[in-house]
């Protein structure tokens, strides 16, 4: 940015710049001329973030696949009343925010017997995958105990919970 310095003396007007004049001396800017000049950039300076502060003051939260807590359990947001954003992996929990995350076990899922004897059928899936595709399957520790899911959740950091709860109401809803 080059500043203009106008000259008016009573015979003659001549401009040079703050950059110097003719003979290569630089000019001095007047006060007023620097604070103007800095007043004009100042609103452009005031508005620029880090990525560290916009992350902080956003509802993003983005998928953690295999992520688990310090009980080992995984951490399930129920993506209904979350908008996708970007690549489908973030989600904005909307302000103000509210998110449900469904914890359960680190285990294997099957798919919940259709005649209803309590048996398993079909092959196991782990928690990720259940998170994601939902429906009711059932795990066993220490006997068989059936968990139901919505669809297309999404595995979550511990973290990133804790970075949007301050914004968001978060409802952990413990299935296992």
């Amino acid at each position: 940015m080059t500043l203009t310095k106008h000259v008016n003396s009573e015979n003659r007007k001549s401009q040079s710049t703050a950059d110097g004049d003719k003979s290569g001396r630089p000019l001095p800017l007047s006060r007023r001329t620097l604070l103007k000049a800095g007043a004009t950039a100042m609103p452009l300076v005031l508005t620029l973030q880090s990525g560290e502060a916009l992350a902080r003051s956003s509802n993003l939260i983005s998928a953690a696949p295999g992520q688990r807590n310090e009980n080992r359990k995984a951490l399930c947001l129920d993506t209904s009343t979350a908008e996708p954003v970007f690549d489908g992996h973030k989600y904005d929990l909307h302000d103000p925010g509210y998110a449900t995350v469904n914890v359960i076990r680190d285990a294997d899922y099957y798919p919940v017997s259709p005649d209803g004897d309590g048996g398993r059928s079909g092959d196991p899936i782990g928690a990720d995958d259940f998170c994601e595709l939902g429906g009711g399957r059932q795990y066993h520790d220490g006997g068989w105990h059936q968990v139901d899911l919505p669809t297309n959740g999404i595995i979550v950091s511990a973290n990133s919970l804790h970075s949007v709860s301050s914004r968001v109401d978060i409802y952990l809803n413990y299935l296992s």
